[in-house]
């Protein structure tokens, strides 16, 4: 068996500095139907409506997808965003429950970050080897203000290794937008993360998630970026399931991109599958 993950933080925010939504919504949706995951986990899905145009793409009857994934609350008076955070999970295997938990939140957050009502999205997913722990999430990002903000990250962070231990009975994934360039080369979560026996699937072909030659990622708000690596999918107890990574690659530098971040992919498979395949358990 082979799972193929992908994660990508879409940039779907109902606002006019969200450039091209419809048409890179649809580039998406062609692509992920071309590359077929098994897994799809995404960020700053706030408009439902595009989450139906994507699961139109995907198609109905081949994912499953995670409850209140249409429901819709009123912000702002006048805007409409999703239940969920901006997260969105759907997945071809069968999923045996989900639940959306907030981040708290703070009166020091930057607004924007205050209204989008960040968190983890966990999926439990139904294998042949048993259940599987999938968590999606986003952790601030934040404003001007450097210490605030990875102050704010710090915290959800521990929210995030406590639903890890909470579930550490059962293989788990966890990916998605962590805005922390290097995430586990940082002297609080770093350690902490070894410590639960978390891995990087790219540990060993770390790369860029956020270019600054991405059309989107140099528009104004963005301009002047280096290349950050803050997406990642990171695992944990894999061989509870069977699996072991096989790999994981960004998919950058397309002609266009669908968001101001790039898509990354990890493929796990099963030992008849492995091959090359790195033992990280």
């Amino acid at each position: 068996m082979q799972l193929k993950l992908v994660t990508l933080n879409i940039w779907d925010i109902p606002f006019w500095f969200s450039l091209d939504r419809e048409e890179r919504i649809a580039r998406l949706g062609q692509y992920l139907n071309k590359i077929s995951p098994d897994l799809i986990c995404l960020q700053e899905s706030f408009d439902v409506k595009h989450r139906d145009h994507l699961y139109e793409y995907l198609g109905r009857d081949q994912f499953h997808i995670i409850e209140e994934y249409d429901r819709t609350r009123r912000v702002l008076l006048f805007k409409q965003l999703d239940l969920t955070g901006g997260l969105v999970t759907f997945s071809r295997l069968p999923i045996i429950s989900s639940r959306f938990i907030p981040f708290r939140r703070f009166v020091d957050m930057d607004f924007a970050e205050y209204i989008g009502r960040k968190g983890i999205l966990e999926t439990i997913l139904n294998t042949a080897e048993g259940p599987l722990c999938l968590l999606n999430t986003h952790l601030h990002a934040g404003g001007l203000h450097v210490d605030v903000e990875t102050n704010i990250r710090r915290r959800q962070m521990n929210q995030i290794m406590k639903v890890l231990v909470a579930r550490n009975d059962m293989p788990i994934i966890l990916a998605g937008d962590f805005n922390e360039n290097e995430m586990l080369k940082h002297p609080v979560h770093g350690p902490a993360m070894e410590r639960l026996g978390v891995k990087d699937a790219a540990e060993e072909n770390p790369e860029p998630t956020m270019r600054s030659d991405n059309c989107y990622g140099k528009r104004w708000f963005k301009n002047g970026h280096e290349h950050r690596r803050i997406d990642y999918v990171l695992f944990k107890s894999l061989d509870l399931a069977g699996l072991r990574l096989q790999e994981c690659a960004v998919i950058a530098r397309l002609e266009m991109p669908f968001s101001d971040h790039e898509l990354l992919m990890a493929t796990f498979s099963t030992k008849e599958f492995a091959g090359h395949a790195h033992d990280l358990r």
